[in-house]
């Protein structure tokens, strides 16, 4: 799984172990680091006690190594309709047009509909990875005018500058040739109620809501296999026809 996340700096960085992005092995998962919270001047252990750090280190990697085998085979972590959010509602959302014929919404706007809530960014790989999908998505269901699909671009830096990400959200859309609004998320403020509910941890974050505003999937970073997912649970939500009025 490969999820972005904010560092102390503003900056944004995917570290594998040596400092730099790249895949995986197959099933395999990279977590997300901020390169400034692993200290570089550690101080070295005394010589005379080599032998017994040594063996120290070799029973801790040991132990890590184990438990990382107990991490995998369960999954690493609890995604999509697993994730602890679901059966919960946002406490408010609120965002705003940045590109395309978008317009503001609310939760309220949202009643009825299923809908897809995407917090994404163009600088962030897994982003970039997933998107495309998430385009897809909603091509196909676009004639459907009970289903939504929110994609909200953040920026690379805790002080978002509106205008430039306007700029980097278009030629990125133009680049992969994808037709559909944008939105922003000013002040953080619906990121914030995400992080009420379930704690806002990277990007991408994927969010599906039922016809009541329910959470029913989150998806946290990206691994393949979670377009499936989004899609098959897009799909049977759709199948479900809306609440009359007053029931």
């Amino acid at each position: 799984m490969f999820s972005c996340s904010p560092g102390s700096d503003s900056s944004y960085t995917i570290l594998c172990g040596n400092g730099s992005f790249r895949d995986p092995p197959a099933g395999k998962s990279t977590v997300a680091t901020n390169p400034d919270s692993v200290p570089s001047d550690r101080p070295k252990p005394e010589t005379s006690h080599k032998r017994g750090n040594l063996a120290a280190w070799l029973v801790f990697f040991a132990a890590a190594i184990a438990v990382g085998i107990v991490f995998e085979m369960s999954g690493g972590e609890e995604m999509g309709v697993r994730h602890p959010a679901v059966g919960h509602r946002l406490p408010h959302l609120e965002l705003k047009p940045l590109t395309g014929n978008g317009k503001a919404v609310t939760l309220a706007d949202l009643d009825g509909k299923v809908t897809l809530i995407d917090y994404w960014g163009t600088w962030c790989p897994p982003c970039a990875e997933e998107f495309p999908h998430i385009a897809t998505l909603a091509a196909k269901y676009r004639d459907r005018p009970d289903f939504s699909v929110l994609a909200v671009s953040c920026g690379g830096r805790s002080a978002e500058r509106f205008d430039e990400i306007a700029v980097e959200t278009e030629a990125f859309l133009q680049s992969f040739k994808i037709d559909m609004p944008t939105y922003k998320d000013p002040g953080g403020f619906s990121r914030r109620g995400v992080d009420m509910v379930a704690g806002f941890a990277g990007y991408p974050t994927t969010i599906v809501l039922d016809r009541q505003g329910v959470i029913r999937g989150m998806w946290v970073g990206y691994r393949q296999g979670y377009e499936r997912q989004i899609e098959k649970l897009v799909g049977e939500l759709l199948e479900t026809p809306a609440t009359p009025a007053g029931k």
